[in-house]
């Protein structure tokens, strides 16, 4: 595995919880409590780690500086929505609504992400760069990130 590997399972897998939350035919909802936790753990830990080890390194890359702007409001918004999840009745509609919002938010900074800064961090950085950040992340995820039993600290 690599960097930008790392960071697109970490996409796919909170795109998969919140299709989860959101399609759980239970009308209970039981067990939803857990995924909506793993996802919290998961997209704050993410959101830190690609700010602490990936923005910061970027911002000093020419054309990069709006782009990580832009980057760091949507985590704020993804957190923010996050929250309101956590504050409201998981049988509520209102529960349901706000997943789909999370997961439009997230599907939109996905592809923001993907489309044009993981081309640009190829672009600018070098492979021992590329390199230092993702053993950096690694560690910060065997340190901080509960859910990660396939990833290992060191590369494939």
């Amino acid at each position: 595995m690599d960097l930008l590997s790392l960071l697109k399972k970490d996409h796919q897998e909170m795109q998969g919880i919140l299709h989860q939350l959101i399609s759980k035919p239970d009308p209970k909802r039981e067990g939803l409590r857990d995924l909506q936790e793993a996802l919290a753990d998961l997209l704050v830990n993410h959101s830190k780690m690609e700010e602490n080890y990936l923005y910061s390194r970027m911002r000093e890359l020419e054309g990069c500086r709006e782009l990580l702007k832009h980057s760091v409001a949507e985590h704020q918004e993804a957190t923010q929505l996050l929250t309101q999840l956590q504050a409201q009745r998981i049988e509520s509609h209102d529960w349901v609504d706000t997943c789909k919002k999370l997961l439009k938010a997230l599907e939109m900074h996905m592809q923001v992400e993907e489309t044009k800064l993981f081309p640009a961090l190829q672009r600018n950085l070098n492979p021992a760069e590329i390199s230092r950040i993702y053993q950096q992340m690694l560690q910060f995820r065997e340190e901080h990130l509960l859910i990660t039993p396939d990833i290992a600290l060191s590369p494939d």
